[in-house]
């Protein structure tokens, strides 16, 4: 073994993935607009949610011994962490993220995959996940906010009275006027 590779502790507490590490800057771009297209290009969407925020999901979820869960967003895996890795699934865009989340959990089965096209053959008893937000994807010929895509993907990958835990903006699906 190579005595200066990476152990998976240090690996888990210092990837980061694309998000904040694309070298963008606000100077270089005639507008905020471009700017954010810019980096939403780049970032394809990521961030990649605090360790202290995916154990709490999961302590919430009281998913159960045996019982399949995914995370189809997963980037590096960080919600696997706190799971029984025998019976989860995951998926990512991001090959690097990919990399690291089937070095830090062997046992579970990522596939580097665009969550549009994911069929993992398999129906779960729950899903975990932080969705890529305010991204406009095309799917067999319509336009899809990239949440709204999320959520509908993941109604078709779960059983019947499966749980669904993620994050969301507090805008999403809020009436403004309701809200107001």
């Amino acid at each position: 073994t190579n005595p200066n590779a990476l152990t998976q502790e240090e690996i888990y507490n210092l990837y980061t993935g694309d998000g904040g590490l694309h070298g963008l800057e606000f100077k270089d771009y005639s507008s905020f607009h471009s700017f954010t297209e810019a980096k939403k290009e780049i970032e394809q969407g990521q961030f990649f949610t605090p360790h202290e925020i995916c154990k709490t999901m999961v302590e919430i979820l009281d998913h159960k011994q045996n019982e399949f869960i995914a995370d189809i967003t997963c980037g590096a895996g960080v919600f696997f962490n706190f799971l029984d890795n025998n019976y989860c699934y995951g998926a990512d865009i991001d090959q690097k993220a990919v990399k690291v989340a089937k070095f830090l959990y062997p046992n579970t089965k990522i596939e580097h995959q665009d969550i549009r096209f994911y069929e993992p053959q398999i129906l779960f008893d729950s899903i975990i996940g932080n969705p890529p937000f305010n991204l406009k994807w095309t799917y067999r010929m319509k336009e899809y906010n990239s949440q709204l895509f999320y959520m509908k993907k993941e109604f078709e990958l779960l059983k019947p009275a499966g749980v669904l835990i993620f994050i969301c903006h507090k805008f999403f699906l809020s009436d403004f006027f309701f809200d107001q």
